[in-house]
């Protein structure tokens, strides 16, 4: 278990990020700690290669949110369901995943530039079992009107809940 209360913070983040000619990927902390609710929270930047994976199918206790910032990778799941066609789902730019606990994944960069991903992984102390939510898949909504007349607008994308989650809500806010 993690001993890092987490605090306020802002982390400016220069997409896309690059790697050297020799590497295949490259981790960016961005945090990890806990919270009042949370007995792990953690959150990285990755930038992948193309027909690279950073590593191979796994799982893990905790819910996971990849968004992918910049790029296009292929998903690959196991565990499929009628969103994953044999396993594989291909994933670009302004979408993202939720994973829940213990659901096997990778992914592999399809794109000539590195794929950039943000990961956010969570968990709780929860004696639930079950998770409101499985794999979903989101993209996040075009908002090119409210850009060009310079609108502040929140768009919701997922609001339920999750296995060490009560209550989630994403929401694009711009």
């Amino acid at each position: 278990m993690l001993e890092n209360k987490l605090t306020s913070s802002v982390c400016n983040l220069k997409i896309p990020l690059t790697l050297s000619k020799n590497e295949k990927w490259k981790s960016f902390p961005i945090f990890e700690g806990m919270t009042a609710g949370l007995l792990e929270i953690s959150c990285h930047v990755l930038a992948l290669a193309k027909d690279h994976s950073q590593h191979d199918q796994h799982n893990h206790d905790e819910e996971e949110i990849l968004f992918l910032l910049s790029g296009s990778a292929n998903l690959i799941h196991p565990d499929s369901n009628d969103l994953v066609k044999n396993g594989n789902m291909d994933l670009k730019e302004g979408q993202f995943v939720y994973y829940p606990a213990h659901f096997s994944h990778t992914l592999k960069t399809t794109s000539d530039i590195p794929a950039n991903c943000l990961t956010l992984k969570w968990k709780t102390n929860s004696k639930n079992k079950n998770s409101g939510l499985n794999f979903a898949y989101f993209s996040i909504p075009d908002n090119k009107d409210n850009q060009k007349n310079n609108k502040f607008f929140i768009k919701p994308v997922f609001e339920g809940s999750t296995l060490y989650f009560y209550r989630n809500f994403i929401a694009i806010c711009q």
